[in-house]
Parts: C-alpha cells; structure tokens; sequence
C-alpha cells in the first residue's frame, strides 16, 4: 500500500469511507437478518417435525399472505429506487429497506408454500421438508442464489393476480 496512499491521512479518509458504507449497509439488513436467523430454523423444523403429518403438508402448502403485502413490498421496493435519486434522511431509508427485504423474506416462504403445492399435485409423496431442503441448497450456490431469491416473492406476488394453486 505504500505506493497508493500517500499519507496516513489519506488512509484514515478512506477507512472511514469503508467504515460508513458497512454502517450504512447493516443498519439497512439488521431486521431482515434478525427475521432470517429466527425464521428460518423455525421453518427447516417445523417441515421436518411434520413431514409425515398429510393435514400440516396441505395447510403448508396453501399458506397465503394478504394481498397487501404485496403492494406493500412493490411500493417499499420503488421507494428503495427512488431514494437511489432523492436525498431523504437515512432513518427513512431504513426503514423502506427493512420493510421491503422482511417483505421478501415472508413472500419467499409463501412462494415455497406455492412450489410445494406444485410439486404435490404432480406427486403426493414430496413433502414440504424436500422442497425447503432443495432451496436452500440452491441458496448455497452463488449466482442461483440471487435467482432463487428474486423467484420466490415473485411467485408470491405473482399469485395475487393469477391463481397459481388451482
């Protein structure tokens, strides 16, 4: 780094800069990850506690979220673009971003309830626990993680114009 930086100064400035930008992100992702590292043991347990249970299996996979919580989610995440171009206090953004990606964590598990429906009516002997497993499994590999992401509240959102579990 000596031929980079010129002085101590100059490197200050930009630990400070990596600084901010890190405080910047985790303030934006502490709910989500709050709502993940609970959630998401809760859900691998609950489907492999009652994998055997057919009633639990059908209520998991016609688990629905209210309509509004999609428009809840496309409005926070314009929000979150707008504020790409508008300067508005950082509590705000907050706010919009936490809104939005807890929205996509909660619609992401109503778009694995909607694939477990799917693969249900081609076969009644895949379970809500294979379907969980295989998708986190493909959260494990990069660039189909973001995929997967992106798919899975879009199902959920998609279902609120379409009926998708017919």
């Amino acid at each position: 780094m000596d031929g980079l930086l010129t002085s101590s100064y100059d490197e200050q400035v930009l630990w400070n800069i990596v600084a901010s930008v890190i405080d910047d992100r985790m303030r934006l992702l502490f709910v989500p990850i709050g709502i993940m590292v609970c959630g998401l043991p809760i859900l691998i347990c609950d489907t492999s506690l009652h994998k055997r249970d057919e009633v639990w299996q059908d209520d998991f996979a016609m688990m629905k979220a209210p309509d509004s919580y999609a428009y809840l989610l496309l409005a926070s995440l314009v929000l979150c673009m707008v504020f790409n171009f508008v300067k508005v206090p950082s509590f705000v953004t907050t706010i919009v971003w936490s809104t939005a990606l807890s929205l996509m964590l909660l619609l992401a598990i109503v778009g694995s309830s909607i694939l477990v429906y799917l693969a249900r009516k081609k076969s009644p002997a895949i379970g809500a626990s294979k379907i969980i497993v295989t998708i986190i499994l493909m959260l494990l590999i990069p660039i189909l993680n973001v995929i997967v992401l992106l798919v899975l509240p879009f199902l959920a959102v998609l279902e609120t114009w379409v009926a998708l579990r017919k």
